[in-house]
């Protein structure tokens, strides 16, 4: 593997890890029906499509890449869904009562960022289990 392509496939995974860091903290800083969970979210999907379409243009065919294949497919219709709900259908709110007054929350924008949330970090989940086998392959170079 050319280190390139393997220095890539390392720094992707730390860098989404980063991203759903930035993410969390924007849930928890500020109120999520305020919607500030939308930019590092959008932010860290079209990451992991730019990183999944980088991946897919490797020469060598693995077990992960398959993974990726598959991913890119689910990834590729929830995308489909989430823009369609956020430019086309009219947003649901639920009232919550907290201590300052009645607050809306969006319905439909929570329940697609946790669907989304769910899908960036299987995504994940496949990239590090990527650099495990990277790792695991030099370690029994080195012996």
């Amino acid at each position: 593997m050319k280190a390139r392509i393997r220095l890539f496939k390392i720094i992707d995974p730390i860098f989404q890890s980063l991203l759903f860091m930035v993410f969390t903290y924007a849930i928890y800083s500020v109120p999520p029906y305020e919607l500030s969970y939308r930019v590092p979210f959008v932010i860290l999907m079209l990451w992991q499509l730019f990183s999944a379409l980088a991946h897919l243009s490797f020469k060598r065919v693995t077990k992960l890449k398959q993974q990726r294949k598959y991913h890119l497919s689910v990834f590729s219709v929830f995308l489909l869904i989430y823009f369609i709900y956020s430019v086309f259908i009219p947003e649901q709110f639920v009232e919550d009562r907290v201590p300052d007054g009645t607050v809306q929350i969006p319905l439909y924008s929570m329940v697609l960022a946790a669907i989304g949330l769910g899908v960036c970090f299987w995504y994940s989940i496949i990239c590090f289990r990527e650099i495990r086998r990277i790792l695991n392959k030099a370690q029994h170079l080195d012996n």
